[in-house]
């Protein structure tokens, strides 16, 4: 027998092609599944950070781009994020999903 070779896909990876399709709860159970996981994933805040700033909740966008980067500080993604709508450029950036 052959042993099975297929990777499964990682929960944060599944969850940027739901932000890129739209389907934000549908990425925010995978994000949820990638800290079930493994709770130190500053990847995984990041995109929360991006669902939250896309639905207007900007305090929680905030909120979870510290955590990405208090988790990782040279985690480059979640820095441009809170910079950008820090400084009000969230509707000409488009925000990093790492």
């Amino acid at each position: 027998m052959m042993p099975n070779t297929e990777r499964v896909p990682d929960p944060v990876d599944r969850a940027r092609t739901e932000i890129l399709s739209r389907a934000f709860e549908k990425a925010r159970t995978h994000l949820e599944e990638a800290l079930s996981e493994a709770s130190r994933r500053a990847e995984a805040f990041n995109l929360l950070g991006v669902i939250d700033e896309v639905r207007g909740n900007a305090s929680s966008a905030h909120t979870n781009w510290r955590i990405a980067l208090l988790l990782d500080p040279a985690y480059a993604p979640a820095r441009e994020n809170l910079d950008r709508s820090m400084l009000g450029d969230g509707h000409r950036h488009a925000p990093s999903l790492g």
